[in-house]
């Protein structure tokens, strides 16, 4: 079964229902009824059951000066969200509970980026670790003054956060969909770059 992305077909397993595949896809039982002709909540083991992709939950119109300084047609927002929704559904599959208590991830309105909500104050280390960001991406998309450190490690990565500036509850930090897949930083960091 997948791990919590929609648009797809699964096949219900023994014991779940509908408002828990609902939870676990980020959709609402409404919209799975609608998808699939249910008229009620009763569904069998064994059937296959479309998952509709969810609706991106924009925010409030978080921006920053680094996000201001960068442009977005309404082409690349639109596929910049649909890809951020992608990427919400896969993170928020893992360490749920602890996720929730930290942050909520919603789509950014400006760039169509993932925008994360800190709901309790996290260190930039800690939210990197939690949603597995490489180092760097805070920095470079998000108004930080804390300064890098060239560590030249094995993994790749050129740049170790240095400071580890904290993030208070209501704040926001925005990162591209791509920070949430192994050496996707560094696409998309080169596609900014030669724009």
């Amino acid at each position: 079964m997948a791990h919590g992305i929609s648009g797809e077909t699964i096949t219900i397993q023994s014991g779940q229902t509908l408002s828990q595949i609902a939870e676990q896809y980020g959709v609402t039982v409404a919209d799975i009824q609608k998808a699939n002709n249910l008229k009620g909540t009763n569904i069998m083991a064994g059937k296959n059951l479309i998952i509709p992709a969810p609706e991106p939950k924009f925010d409030n119109g978080y921006t920053n000066s680094k996000l201001d300084e960068m442009t977005f047609t309404k082409k690349e927002r639109e596929e910049n969200a649909e890809y951020s929704q992608e990427k919400i559904a896969i993170a928020n599959a893992t360490n749920k509970k602890l996720k929730d208590q930290v942050a909520n991830l919603t789509v950014n309105k400006k760039s169509g980026y993932v925008q994360i909500n800190v709901k309790k104050d996290v260190t930039a280390e800690e939210l990197k670790k939690l949603y597995e960001i490489p180092d760097g991406v805070l920095k470079y998309y998000n108004d930080l003054t804390y300064e890098w450190k060239d560590t030249g490690d094995e993994a790749g990565h050129q740049y170790k956060d240095w400071g580890n500036p904290t993030f208070h509850k209501g704040e926001s930090v925005i990162v591209p969909p791509s920070s949430f897949e192994h050496q996707g930083w560094l696409k998309e960091t080169w596609n900014a770059l030669t724009r």
